[in-house]
């Protein structure tokens, strides 16, 4: 049986670091994330709102999605989906790929939590204090719009799993399959 699980929570919620720790553990499972994909593919002009990176790379990207989801079991997208309509659209798009069961993989980290790891990046680029200031305002503002956006995922996904990340252990993927 072919699944899919897209992962659902605003930036700095753990998403990426948690399904390539799973991913790690597992050979398995396949796996997708959007901004590694455009990163790679275009580099910084990814996410260049005058680029028109993003515009050519998301149907290449979901071409790569398709064939991960033909040629593997589980396939796990990491891309951003902000509301419900999108992630409706999403979840259909998997489905039509030839996923059977589509899972949420719901990120359920605290806002100052995901505002704090969207600055620590501003200090992994050796950007000043106020950068670091700003990168924390704007991860807070993130994550706060993303979940008045939020919506309900139950009625879209077959499966929903709520994933909180700071308590240190990653589930084996036959133990997260059985939650």
């Amino acid at each position: 049986m072919r699944r899919a699980a897209l992962t659902v929570g605003p930036q700095g919620a753990g998403k990426t670091t948690f399904c390539k720790t799973l991913l790690a553990q597992s050979a398995d499972i396949a796996f997708i994330s959007r901004d590694d994909f455009l990163t790679a593919r275009y580099g910084n002009a990814a996410f260049d709102p005058y680029s028109g990176a993003f515009e050519m790379g998301m149907p290449i990207f979901w071409d790569n999605v398709q064939v991960l989801i033909q040629e593997h079991e589980m396939t796990i997208v990491d891309a951003w989906n902000g509301d419900d309509r999108e992630r409706r659209s999403i979840a259909s798009k998997l489905q039509n790929y030839g996923a059977e069961v589509v899972e949420a993989w719901h990120f359920v980290t605290p806002i100052e939590l995901c505002a704090e790891r969207f600055a620590r990046r501003a200090m992994q680029e050796r950007e000043s204090k106020r950068e670091f200031m700003f990168k924390y305002a704007s991860g807070k503002r993130n994550a706060q719009t993303f979940y008045s956006l939020f919506g309900n995922l139950h009625g879209t996904f077959n499966v929903v799993r709520c994933i909180d990340d700071r308590q240190g252990v990653l589930f084996p993927y036959s133990v997260l399959l059985r939650l």
